[in-house]
């Protein structure tokens, strides 16, 4: 799992990965349209917690945390592999159309490193649901379990799709496989949600985190998440106009880790939803109590709220 070269390799000498990038953008409805089983979109991966990989990550973290548990998202590679290889390979999509805006994890475990750190990531496609035209969000959720088959964390993640095309967006609307999970985190204007932790308000602590120039582009190295529009400039401004953006992940785990130090108890529950772009580098300031937290960017923009709880 911390052979970054090999990781890599099975990324970009795959064909289905090109086709994830490169491909056109549609959206097919799971074992109907092209004539896959919905096995596919059940995915088990095995991989293993090495000391050096935990090493690597509380370095990228800036930590010298003992707990296994900061970071969390040990899994993100082999669902990297899920994501890429198995769902929008097979659902026809492409990634530059797809924004990652919501991570809910539950840590119902701990990892351990060494030779019993074998572990399996099991992925699936949870749902589909249909927005305004040529909108969707997918729906996946994550397990991973121990040796002894014990699930020690899971975790759903929505996934905005932008761009369907019209026959794909009305058969899938029409077969019924679609809008079985509320989304109740998109509504009440998520782009420009209300804040919670307004300046001038007392009852939170603050925190600000730099993230550098190359934040990114580590962070991608290490988890698996490598993508053209966030890693590299010139993809990003000729296809979207844009400036590479962070991954949610990165984030989420760099705000997991703070969040852990700053209500100094073990987080087992943790809903972080992204709902503006965050650029880089820049200081962001985090916002929270022992509930719920937002992250703000230089800006004073919203880039990320959620909630957090230290119960089972």
């Amino acid at each position: 799992m911390d052979n970054t070269t090999l990781y890599l390799a099975s990324i970009i000498f795959n064909k289905k990965s090109w086709r994830a990038f490169l491909g056109k953008n549609r959206l097919l409805i799971p074992g109907i349209d092209n004539d896959i089983k919905n096995e596919i979109f059940n995915s088990t991966r095995t991989f293993r917690l090495t000391d050096k990989y935990l090493v690597q990550w509380k370095n990228f973290l800036r930590t010298d945390k003992i707990k296994t548990t900061v970071p969390y998202s040990f899994h993100w590679p082999a669902m990297m592999k899920f994501y890429i290889r198995d769902l929008l390979y097979n659902l026809k999509v492409n990634n530059i159309r797809v924004l990652h805006i919501g991570h809910e994890a539950e840590v119902t475990g701990n990892y351990i490193t060494g030779k019993d750190s074998i572990y399996k990531n099991r992925n699936v496609l949870k749902d589909i649901c249909l927005l305004k035209k040529s909108n969707a969000v997918l729906v996946t959720e994550s397990f991973v379990e121990d040796r002894t088959g014990n699930i020690i964390f899971h975790a759903t993640d929505y996934f905005h799709v932008t761009g369907i095309p019209v026959k794909d967006f009305n058969t899938i609307s029409s077969s019924g496989y679609c809008n079985r999970t509320s989304l109740n985190f998109f509504g009440m204007g998520f782009r420009k949600r209300e804040q919670q932790f307004k300046d001038g308000i007392k009852g939170y602590k603050t925190i600000n985190h730099y993230f550098a120039a190359n934040m990114c582009f580590r962070f991608g190295l290490l988890s698996g998440a490598v993508s053209l529009h966030h890693q590299f400039r010139l993809p990003t401004r000729l296809v979207y106009n844009d400036k590479p953006y962070l991954q949610g992940m990165c984030t989420g785990n760099v705000i997991f880790n703070h969040l852990s130090d700053g209500i100094n108890e073990d987080i087992k529950k943790i809903n972080i939803y992204f709902n503006n772009k965050m650029y880089f580098p820049q200081s962001v300031e985090l916002r929270y109590n022992n509930r719920f937290f937002e992250v703000y960017d230089e800006k004073k923009t919203m880039v990320a709220f959620g909630r957090v709880n230290t119960n089972p």
